[in-house]
């Protein structure tokens, strides 16, 4: 069953992921689209438009209905469908109400029509006829977005002076979370991080000596001194306190950034799109950061937003966690899975509360302290299952 259409409707919500699917698995490079939108979301078609990069009118026609009013959609749509060959609906956005009204519409004017919406769970196409031939076609292998692309449909773009694809000392960090491994030497280490701003070299004692060994292989030959140690991570203003944020957790980012590289490489992960680091999201190119992302990968279309913060308080973990669990469902929509790697002693219970109170089963995974210095293996089983 061949599932591209010459006259493709699609209905528009407020999240245009799933349009972009549909555009790019169901048209052809000749494809007309028909944009069904409300009075509330044809700025959405819009940027649809946009991303999709159509060259001009003659390639689209946007249609405005009343969502809840089937004469409204019947007599909108009805004569663009009327009489037509290869003609598809896709209903994966709106409204239940649009859906319904709109495959009636056409339903009545073109007996041919083929149906499809896009299931979030399945990641598969799911494609009918009137006749009830049907089909389930595998999306996210077929379809490829960046992180660029997929802000892009909401109308925000990325701070590159900000973001990075590149991890930040990555065999450091590497050290750093092996402490975790032996909790004399973690509580070493926190000491040090807290004690005086760190404004002194951390001891070669109590199980830092890993750390303390990359440290100065990051000097590269210079006196292993707290000034060079500053420069070398990337700070020069103060000293090596000036490094304190950074070795009191926001190591963590790169951590992870360099564990996700690490699978790649390893051909563990299939179909990744992109990734990066430090993702401040600007609203309509000003340079004002509408918000902040830690991480983000993307297989195939699936965003996976990763959140980072060194605490075992369970209230700021959470909080982490429900502004990052937003924010991707806000671009990624029903389709994006949330992470969130703290050092939490008891992440399972934090996860079911936060699943059962969003009502977001399978959506979210929690690592804590226990997963730290074995985080590959847990990582690459939450995003591959």
């Amino acid at each position: 069953m061949s599932y591209v259409s010459e006259h493709l409707f699609m209905l528009i919500g407020t999240n245009p992921l799933p349009n972009y699917v549909a555009a790019k698995m169901l048209a052809g490079p000749d494809t007309h689209f028909y944009f069904v939108h409300s009075r509330n979301t044809g700025h959405i078609a819009d940027k649809l438009i946009n991303i999709l990069k159509l060259p001009d009118a003659k390639r689209y026609n946007k249609i405005q209905v009343d969502e809840a009013d089937p004469h409204s959609i019947y007599q909108a749509i009805s004569p663009y469908a009327r009489e037509k060959e290869g003609v598809g609906l896709n209903y994966t956005g709106g409204r239940k109400t649009m859906a319904v009204h709109a495959y009636q519409a056409i339903k009545e004017v073109n007996t041919n029509a083929i149906y499809s919406y896009l299931d979030d769970r399945s990641l598969k196409m799911k494609i009918s006829k009137a006749d009830g031939y049907s089909d389930d076609v595998p999306a996210n292998d077929k379809i490829r977005i960046t992180i660029a692309e997929i802000l892009g449909l909401h109308g925000l773009s990325i701070n590159e002076d900000e973001f990075t694809r590149v991890p930040k000392h990555p065999e450091l960090c590497e050290a750093i979370a092996n402490l975790y491994k032996d909790k004399k030497a973690l509580n070493t280490w926190k000491k040090w991080t807290n004690k005086d701003q760190c404004k002194n070299l951390p001891p070669a004692t109590d199980g830092l000596e890993g750390v303390v060994l990359v440290m100065k292989q990051i000097c590269n030959r210079k006196e292993f001194n707290a000034s060079n140690l500053a420069r070398a991570i990337g700070y020069y203003e103060k000293g090596l306190c000036s490094c304190q944020t950074w070795f009191q957790g926001k190591w963590l980012e790169s951590y992870v950034l360099n564990t996700i590289i690490r699978l790649i490489n390893q051909n563990k992960l299939n179909n990744v799109s992109d990734y990066g680091m430090n993702l401040k999201c600007l609203k309509n190119s000003k340079q004002k950061s509408d918000f902040e992302l830690d991480l983000a990968l993307i297989l195939g279309y699936r965003l996976f937003a990763i959140s980072c913060i060194v605490s075992d308080e369970k209230s700021k973990c959470k909080e982490h966690l429900f502004e990052v669990f937003v924010r991707a469902r806000q671009v990624g929509g029903g389709e994006a899975r949330v992470g969130l790697i703290c050092n939490y002693s008891d992440p399972d219970s934090l996860q079911q509360e936060v699943e059962q109170s969003w009502d977001a089963p399978g959506k979210i995974r929690v690592f804590g302290e226990e997963h730290l210095h074995t985080l590959q293996d847990y990582l690459q089983d939450w995003i591959c299952t």
